[in-house]
């Protein structure tokens, strides 16, 4: 910090002590530091603790005894601010990640076929031509006969606007997801 001079009483100094961890606080304030970033103890710590509940879990063989001691889905929704999957919980639905349309995941959408009364394809994308389009082409392509519901943006003109509402009026919010599913299971 004395090369900072007295420019560190002008300009704000940030440090990210990850080394200094038997360093006082206090020497930090002292040295005119003005934000210290504690970097990766949280994640530090939380890999204790993942390690410690993974452990109990693999001794024990069940999961009854670590329920208390983790957050509950609703937090981790929260935290993400993740709607959909917030949806797909309430929907006891199975969520997964195309990651991308080619190479499309053929085994992936053989066992979810298998396991799901249900294939539901959500995408902001027409729906023509999309990727939806290639889970039904591949249902097909494998001879399975699967009720299969694409969700996607219409084949037209849609105003500018708030990304949000623009969701909400194609149907692709979670208020419009669920029903589309709703809908199609009744």
């Amino acid at each position: 910090m004395r090369e900072w001079g007295e420019r560190s009483k002008t300009c704000p100094v940030v440090i990210v002590p990850t080394k200094y961890y038997s360093t006082p606080t206090q020497a930090f304030r002292d040295a005119n530091v003005s934000v210290c970033i504690w970097a990766n103890h949280q994640m530090r710590m939380a890999v204790t603790a993942m390690q410690a509940i993974t452990k109990q879990i693999f001794e024990e063989q069940t999961l009854i005894n670590v329920e208390d001691k983790i957050v509950p889905v609703s937090e981790l929704f929260r935290l993400q601010n993740d709607k959909e999957l917030e949806a797909a919980e309430k929907l006891n639905a199975t969520v997964a990640n195309m990651r991308f349309v080619k190479p499309l995941d053929t085994e992936l959408i053989q066992f979810l076929a298998a396991e799901h009364t249900l294939i539901v394809t959500i995408e902001e994308n027409t729906v023509m031509g999309g990727a939806g389009a290639a889970v039904m082409e591949a249902l097909q392509a494998l001879n399975l006969d699967k009720p299969t519901l694409c969700l996607g943006l219409p084949d037209n003109f849609i105003e500018h606007g708030i990304h949000e509402t623009m969701l909400a009026e194609c149907g692709l919010d979670v208020v419009g997801i669920v029903a589309a599913i709703e809908k199609k299971l009744t």
